[in-house]
């Protein structure tokens, strides 16, 4: 364990039972508020730092492949993670895991807009034939602008991520720059 990671234990290991508890509650509660895709997005960007978002997403993605039988190998080529990690989200899954479990189900498959040139023959047959399949292309059109809304929302959120990296090195630096002067 780093000696930032582990100082930041030690620093919570001072803290009361209770006030660790209440921490805690605070934290579980304010993320069973959360309403939607935007709601979350902001609150992640404002608790979280880049770092901290991007690993607790490969943690998250990790699950989602081993839960779908991908080997050791296949992720770790995907997510540009090591095996030991892999081995670490592995061990919670066996151990427990429901709480991945249960999240994993509800997330969707993929949340990407299809290019039109990869449209089955189906779905070009429905847009030739637009004046009987007009209600279910309407749905798909609202769809398609949700997502689009989602991912630019996404883009939004990233963005506040790295902007808020850069204003924590600065803090960092000028705290140092303190120290040592002083």
């Amino acid at each position: 364990m780093s000696k930032y990671v582990d100082g930041k234990i030690k620093r919570w290991n001072k803290l009361s039972r209770e006030d660790q508890a209440d921490l805690l509650y605070d934290l579980l509660f304010a993320l069973t508020l959360l309403k939607n895709l935007p709601e979350a997005a902001a609150f992640i960007t404002d608790l979280l730092t880049r770092g901290e978002v991007y690993l607790l997403s490969k943690r998250l993605g990790i699950a989602k492949f081993l839960l779908s039988d991908y080997t050791y190998q296949e992720i770790a080529e995907a997510l540009k993670v090591s095996h030991s990690t892999i081995a670490k989200v592995a061990s919670w899954l066996a151990e427990k895991g429901e709480g991945f479990r249960r999240i994993l189900k509800q997330i969707p498959e993929k949340r990407r807009l299809k290019n039109p040139a990869e449209r089955s023959e189906w779905e070009r047959f429905k847009r030739s034939h637009a004046a009987s399949f007009w209600p279910e292309l309407v749905l798909e059109k609202v769809g398609e602008t949700s997502l689009r809304r989602e991912d630019e929302k996404l883009r939004t959120a990233i963005a506040d991520l790295e902007s808020k990296d850069v204003i924590n090195r600065r803090i960092d630096e000028s705290y140092r720059g303190g120290r040592k002067k002083g």
